[in-house]
């Protein structure tokens, strides 16, 4: 129990975690002191304990992995150990780095498929509760290879949102504009991006224009 108690450090509150942490709280009953919860904890690799002295229950505190992958069901959601009046708590002297090493941190990434007009709407269902980054970007503009000119930058726009579990986001990519066909016109315009909740026509959530295309003179903007 002494090596074990080397590893923890005792907390001034409880333990909060939030959905983006996939998290189980174990309780062990006829615990008898802090150390014999410590030394459980220690043996099980866990992340923090509670100690219930009037009932005499122990709770373990089990961080997972969902750095690549969402945890199971039900694990990602707002946990609080030793919130309880007269709980003692201890935790893992890494638990901060644990937890950011283990939290969900997965990016979608959606491209064009083609220039021109084909394409596709795509769409992406929300797994978990919480806040997400979006970012979009418009595509570029075509370019001349008459006048030697490029087509422009389209544009880039991010946002936060708050998101529910189960909402479904259609996401429109902009395709890039063509070239120019011939000496006498210029490239093609590229296409906007847009992320709506729902379907196409619903909430939008970002949007950024397409860059211009190339002119006989100067290139897009």
């Amino acid at each position: 129990a002494l090596a074990s108690c080397s590893r923890f450090i005792n907390s001034s509150g409880p333990v909060l975690l939030d959905p983006t942490v996939s998290s189980l709280i174990i309780s062990e009953p006829s615990s008898a002191s802090i150390q014999d919860c410590l030394l459980s904890c220690w043996s099980r690799r866990c992340a923090a304990v509670s100690l219930l002295r009037a009932s005499r229950v122990c709770q373990l505190l089990f961080v997972e992995d969902a750095s690549r992958t969402a945890g199971p069901p039900r694990s990602h959601a707002w946990r609080s150990l030793g919130s309880e009046a007269g709980a003692e708590v201890w935790k893992a002297v890494d638990i901060d780095s644990v937890i950011e090493s283990r939290r969900l941190n997965i990016t979608h990434e959606f491209s064009n498929s083609s220039l021109g007009r084909s394409g596709s709407i795509q769409q992406l269902t929300v797994e978990l509760t919480g806040c997400y980054r979006i970012e979009a970007r418009g595509a570029a503009g075509g370019y001349s290879s008459f006048a030697g000119t490029a087509g422009g930058h389209g544009a880039s726009m991010s946002g936060r949102f708050n998101l529910t579990a189960g909402v479904r986001l259609s996401i429109v990519v902009g395709q890039a504009g063509g070239p120019a066909v011939d000496g006498n016109c210029g490239g093609g315009g590229g296409g906007g991006s847009f992320v709506f909740v729902g379907g196409v026509g619903g909430r939008l959530l970002v949007a950024a224009g397409g860059g211009g295309g190339a002119s006989l003179l100067k290139n897009g903007k």
